[in-house]
């Protein structure tokens, strides 16, 4: 957490200004984001071979002995306990293959279900490092028609995990890789799935806080994923950067909205703006 910044920065379009107004941001289902890698690992198999094999063969004593206890007594006289175990690990030795294979036919499924899951439950929220990156501005405010909100990450609001082995309801920065990460289930971590993405995007400088969608204040419905909203704080929001093409309309919707809210008496209004001489945006107050 040292190497967290002081302020992130969040991008909308000219038509997202109703997010200022109504205190409320969407933390997103991954199946809904614009790269269809995200959450998306390479799943192998469920597990190890040995590991699977091991498993099994450990665990046929126990269920031996509930199958045995079970037995009419006067079947118990005649065949021991020992003599079904042995008969069952030789029965599971022939089948190791079959079941082997199984496993990973099974994988594809079993990771199409662990997605459709995560995309049920959790939701992100995504936040930039940068407040100036023109791809940013003209990808996610429309051509730098938008603004820019500046959030302090000190706030409680973006700490509140509820252990430190908590992965959730706090900030965390997104890994860039040049390859998909790539294990079995059983050595998955969430990491893998909502915080791991191409080198190509790694321009976004991007951190993300993961939360349950069920904490969500309002939800819209809509295809293929609903929309769950989270009301912020006003006084986690520091500064609002209005678009270089933002318009007059723009410009005033969005004195409007803090002007309304007392709540937000303290955010400051910045303008970005090119620069005369190189290919930057130069940020101002208003």
């Amino acid at each position: 957490m040292d190497s967290l910044p002081k302020t992130l920065y969040k991008y909308f379009g000219p038509d997202r200004v109703d997010v200022i107004s109504s205190g409320l941001l969407r933390y997103t289902q991954l199946g809904a984001f614009n790269d269809p890698f995200e959450g998306q690992p390479e799943l192998t198999t469920l597990d190890e071979s040995d590991t699977i094999l091991k498993a099994l063969h450990d665990d046929i004593p126990k269920q031996a002995e509930i199958s045995y206890n079970n037995l009419p007594t006067e079947i118990r006289a005649k065949l021991t306990l020992n003599k079904i175990i042995e008969e069952l690990r030789k029965k599971a030795k022939e089948q190791e293959n079959e079941l082997i294979k199984a496993i990973h036919e099974y994988t594809p499924e079993a990771h199409k279900t662990i997605t459709n899951k995560f995309n049920e439950y959790f939701g992100a929220l995504c936040l930039s490092e940068v407040r100036d990156s023109l791809l940013m501005w003209s990808h996610y405010a429309l051509g730098h028609t938008g603004f820019v909100l500046c959030f302090d990450t000190s706030h409680s609001y973006f700490q509140k995990a509820k252990s430190f082995e908590d992965d959730l309801r706090h900030l965390r920065r997104v890994v860039y890789r040049d390859s998909r990460p790539r294990c079995t289930l059983s050595e998955m971590e969430m990491i893998d799935y909502f915080l791991v993405k191409s080198f190509h995007w790694s321009y976004e400088r991007e951190w993300r806080i993961i939360h349950p969608l069920s904490d969500s204040s309002t939800i819209i419905p809509d295809e293929p994923f609903d929309i769950h909203l989270f009301t912020f704080p006003p006084d986690a929001l520091q500064a609002i950067i209005v678009g270089a093409r933002a318009t007059d309309k723009t410009k005033n919707e969005i004195l409007n909205a803090i002007a309304s809210n007392n709540a937000m008496s303290h955010v400051k209004i910045k303008y970005a703006k090119p620069d005369q001489s190189h290919f930057l945006l130069n940020i101002s107050d208003y």
